[in-house]
C-alpha cells in the first residue's frame, strides 16, 4: 500500500483526489481534502484502512461532496427564517438562492421535529407525487418543489402540528447550479429551525385570515377550508389578504356555507398548472384548480388563474358541482374549459377567459353581466367556443344576460361560436344569449352541431344581440335550429330565480 494512503498515523496529511482515485480507477480530480474529510465523506471508521473496491466507493462518495462543494449555488434567504416563531402550519417553505437553481432528480428534503421524529419526506427520485387535498378521496398529483427566478418553494404532504418546534433537513443534489453541480445541502437541524403557532384558531370562528406572508390565520387558502368543520351550519368568511397561493383548492360537499373573499380582485390570486393530464386520470374531477363540491358556497373578488398553457389538456380554473354557488366580481383565467358548473350557479360582474367550450357542465347558470373572453388560437385549431353545456330535459342550461362576448386579441382567420354541442348525446342543450355584445369573429351562423345536422330539442337561443358597440346584429344567418326569441320570453328567461330555482342575494353573502 503506498505511503500517502490515508493510515492512521498520517493524521497531518492532505491527500488529492487523483491520488485517492488512482487506486480506485476513477477519474483525476484536482480537489484536496484532509484525511478528516475523506474519512467523513467515505463513511470508514477514523483509522481504519481502505483497499480495492472500499476505497473506489469512499472515492465516488467524496467525489460527490467535493463535487456539492464546488457549486456556486447559495442560499440568500430562509423562509420561514431560522428561529422564526408562531408561524402556520401550513406555511409554505421558501429557499431564495443567490442565482437560478435547477431541480435535481434525486435526494431528500425532511422536515423533523424538535424529538427527532421525521413527519415529512419529498424524495426527488419520485416518479410521481402525491397528497390529499381537503376531504378528496382520491389524492392530487401535485409538485411538492417549484422553481421560480431565483426561488424555490416547498409545499408538504400535509399541514404541521401546532405549538411544535421544526427544523429542515436538505440533500446535496436537491438543487442544482447553472452548470449542474449540486448544491451542498442543509444538514445542520440548526440551520433551519421555527416553531409554528401554539394553537388553531377558536372553534366556531366565522371569520379566518389568510396571508401568504404569513400574517394571517392560515398561509394557504386550503389550510382556512380545512379548518372549516364538516357539517357546517353558520355562514363562515375567509378573508384571503393580496398575494400569490400557488395550490390546488379543494371544497368537499360537507363543508358548506363557505364565503372566500379576496381583499384585492387583481392582486389575489391563486394558481396552479392542474389539468386533465396530470389529475385527470382517475376522475376529471380533480383537475381543476378550484374544486368546489359543497353547497351555498361564496367566492367573491379574487382571481383563479390555472397556468396550464395552451393546449396542455382540460384545466378548469373554477369547478362548482353544488347547489347554490355565487361567483361575484372573480377573474377565472385558463385555457380549454376554464368554467364548469353542475347544479346550480350564479355569476356576476365577474371575468373570464379561455378558447375550447370555457364555460360548460350539465347545472343552471346564470351570467349577469360578465365579461366572456375568446382568445386567439395557435395550436391544432382558430375555432374558439363560447359554451357547450350538457344540461338535461329536468333542468335549465346556461343563460347569459347584458354579457360582453369579447375577442380583442382574435385574428380575421378566427372563427367563434356561441355553443356547440352534440345532440346524439346531449339533446337538451339550453343556452341563452339576452342583449349580449359580441365581437365581430363570431360567427354569422352562431351555432354548431357536432354528429347531427338536426336538433329539434336543443334551445338555442337569442334575444337582442347587438356588436360591442350596441349596434343591432343581422343574425339572419343564424343556424337553422337556433331561435331567435320574442320579448316576453326574453322577460321570463331573465329572471335569475326562473332559472335557477332559487333567489341569488343582492351581493355576495
Amino acid at each position: 500500500m503506498p505511503s500517502d494512503l490515508p493510515l492512521a498515523g498520517n493524521r497531518g496529511r492532505v491527500y488529492s483526489v487523483h491520488e485517492v482515485n488512482r487506486q480506485g480507477g476513477e477519474s483525476e480530480m484536482a480537489a484536496r481534502v484532509t484525511r478528516k474529510e475523506f474519512l467523513r465523506a467515505s463513511g470508514a471508521v477514523a483509522g481504519g484502512v481502505l483497499t480495492g473496491g472500499m476505497l473506489a466507493a469512499a472515492a465516488e462518495v467524496l467525489s460527490a461532496r467535493l463535487a456539492s462543494a464546488a457549486s456556486t449555488l447559495s442560499p440568500t434567504t430562509l423562509t420561514p427564517g431560522s428561529g422564526a416563531q408562531q408561524i402556520c402550519v401550513d406555511t409554505p417553505l421558501t429557499i431564495a438562492f443567490n442565482q437560478a437553481p435547477r431541480l435535481g432528480a434525486s435526494g431528500r428534503i425532511r422536515v423533523v421535529r424538535a424529538d427527532g421524529t421525521v413527519v415529512d419526506t419529498i424524495d426527488l427520485s419520485a416518479t410521481t407525487q402525491t397528497k390529499v387535498i381537503g376531504t378528496a378521496t382520491t389524492p392530487f398529483n401535485f409538485h411538492p418543489v417549484i422553481v421560480t427566478g431565483n426561488s424555490a418553494a416547498i409545499f408538504l404532504h400535509q399541514a404541521l402540528a401546532y405549538g411544535q418546534s421544526y427544523h429542515v433537513l436538505v440533500d446535496p443534489g436537491v438543487f442544482l447550479d447553472s452548470s449542474g453541480q449540486p448544491f451542498a445541502g442543509i444538514s445542520d437541524p440548526n440551520a433551519w429551525r421555527f416553531q409554528t403557532k401554539p394553537a388553531a384558531p377558536r372553534a366556531g370562528t366565522t371569520t379566518l385570515t389568510v396571508a401568504a406572508d404569513g400574517t394571517g390565520d392560515f398561509c394557504t387558502v386550503q389550510g382556512a377550508i380545512d379548518f372549516v368543520p364538516a357539517g357546517n351550519t353558520q355562514r363562515v368568511h375567509i378573508q384571503v389578504k393580496p398575494g400569490t397561493y400557488t395550490e390546488i383548492v379543494y371544497v368537499g360537499s360537507t363543508r358548506t356555507m363557505i364565503t372566500v373573499l379576496g381583499l384585492d380582485r387583481a392582486g389575489t390570486v391563486v394558481q396552479y398548472a392542474n389539468n386533465n393530464t396530470f389529475n385527470g386520470a382517475v376522475t376529471g374531477n380533480n383537475r381543476a384548480l378550484f374544486g368546489v363540491d359543497a353547497a351555498d358556497f361564496a367566492l367573491q373578488t379574487i382571481t383563479l388563474h390555472n397556468t396550464t398553457p395552451e393546449g396542455g389538456s382540460q384545466a378548469e380554473a373554477f369547478r362548482g358541482s353544488a347547489q347554490r354557488i355565487m361567483l361575484d366580481r372573480v377573474t377565472l383565467r385558463s385555457r380549454q374549459d376554464t368554467l364548469r358548473l353542475q347544479g346550480a350557479a350564479f355569476v356576476t360582474n365577474s371575468y373570464l377567459e379561455g378558447d375550447v367550450d370555457f364555460t360548460w357542465g350539465n347545472g343552471g347558470v346564470f351570467f349577469n353581466a360578465c365579461e366572456i373572453r375568446a382568445l386567439h388560437r395557435t395550436v391544432s385549431s382558430s375555432t374558439d367556443i363560447f359554451a357547450q353545456i350538457r344540461n338535461g330535459q329536468s333542468n335549465h342550461g346556461n343563460v347569459y344576460l347584458n354579457c360582453q362576448l369579447t375577442g380583442p386579441n382574435l385574428t380575421s382567420a378566427d372563427t367563434v361560436f356561441l355553443a356547440r354541442i352534440d345532440p346524439t348525446r346531449f339533446p337538451f342543450s339550453q343556452v341563452v344569449y339576452l342583449s349580449c355584445a359580441m365581437n365581430p369573429r363570431v360567427a354569422a351562423a352562431g351555432w354548431q352541431l357536432n354528429n347531427a345536422t338536426t336538433a329539434p330539442n336543443v334551445q338555442f337561443w337569442e334575444h337582442r344581440s347587438t356588436d360591442l358597440s350596441g349596434k343591432l346584429l343581422n343574425v339572419s344567418g343564424r343556424a337553422s335550429f337556433s331561435r331567435q326569441i320574442t320579448d316576453a320570453q326574453a322577460a321570463q328567461w331573465s329572471s335569475p330565480t326562473f332559472v335557477l330555482g332559487w333567489t341569488p342575494p343582492a351581493t355576495a353573502p
